[in-house]
């Protein structure tokens, strides 16, 4: 979190929500749900959730919390996956909840690139691996998508996209 302060002074404060998360005792970490965000209504200038939302039960009830907390004119950054048909649904529900779209950029193509270089020092611990460990060698590259698993392969047939996108609350007057 401290990146963040460096990087941008004029935040005031910077916070991170997890269902799973042991809250840090400077308050900088706490648990919550993103569905129920333990916020007060119109307190955030920017909301950013990275490679999450397509875990929760009902991710438009998190796109409406989202527009709640959000103060007008704050902004949602968002990036995550899903199957190519449904994206459109998940666009939908964000401009539902009265998010406006300010831009959007499909970046399938980037993320495998990522995964191609990321997987290859990946793959060489795990050849370093003791034999307890790689006896679990399709699991651990499955779960970090590397090249010729099922993830993989269905992001590079493009069944699977993964998607950047930034929506503002407008202020109405």
């Amino acid at each position: 979190m401290w990146t963040w302060w460096r990087a941008h002074p004029e935040f005031q404060n910077v916070i991170g929500i997890d269902k799973v998360i042991k809250p840090s005792e400077d308050g900088t970490f706490f648990e919550g749900n993103a569905e129920a965000l333990p916020l007060p209504s119109g307190s955030v200038d920017l909301i950013i959730n990275i490679e999450s939302s397509h875990l929760y039960d009902n991710p438009k009830n998190f796109f409406s919390e989202v527009y709640r907390v959000l103060k007008p004119n704050g902004y949602f950054c968002w990036a995550d996956l899903r199957y190519k048909d449904m994206m459109a649904r998940t666009l939908e529900e964000v401009a539902q909840a009265k998010l406006h779209l300010t831009s959007y950029e499909n970046i399938t193509a980037e993320v495998l690139n990522g995964i191609e270089f990321t997987s290859k020092r990946y793959d060489k611990m795990l050849e370093k691996a003791p034999w307890f460990i790689k006896i679990f060698e399709n699991s651990i590259r499955a779960t970090y998508c590397a090249p010729g698993t099922h993830t993989y392969n269905r992001f590079a047939r493009r069944e699977k996209i993964y998607a950047a996108a930034c929506w503002c609350k407008k202020e109405i007057f």
